[in-house]
């Protein structure tokens, strides 16, 4: 799985987060978090990905060229969000034994 903790603040936009992973060959998927105020929430969320997200779409996790982390709609991009956002923790593979 792909894992990440992430915090906003109240006064931030209200917008939603999404995670984009490409491979070497190109091809990439993205996936959305589920709530579209993602970046109001003011304690830390984790967030767990199945990599079976990325693989159905056909991309080849074992040739991962770049990982995007973006803020709002990624089909619609918008200009003028303002706010903080930290993320924390950014984890891939399985869990350490």
């Amino acid at each position: 799985s792909l894992s990440l903790y992430f915090q906003g603040l109240a006064d931030n936009s209200a917008e939603g987060l999404y995670i984009t992973i490409q491979d070497s060959a190109g091809k990439a998927a993205t996936v959305a978090y589920s709530s579209a105020a993602a970046t109001t929430a003011t304690d830390w969320q984790p967030w767990t990905i199945p990599l079976s997200e990325f693989i159905s779409a056909g991309v080849k996790m074992n040739a991962v060229k770049s990982i995007v982390i973006g803020v709002g709609d990624k089909s619609a991009p918008a200009k003028g969000g303002a706010g903080t956002l930290f993320i924390d923790d950014l984890g891939y593979g399985r869990p350490a034994r």
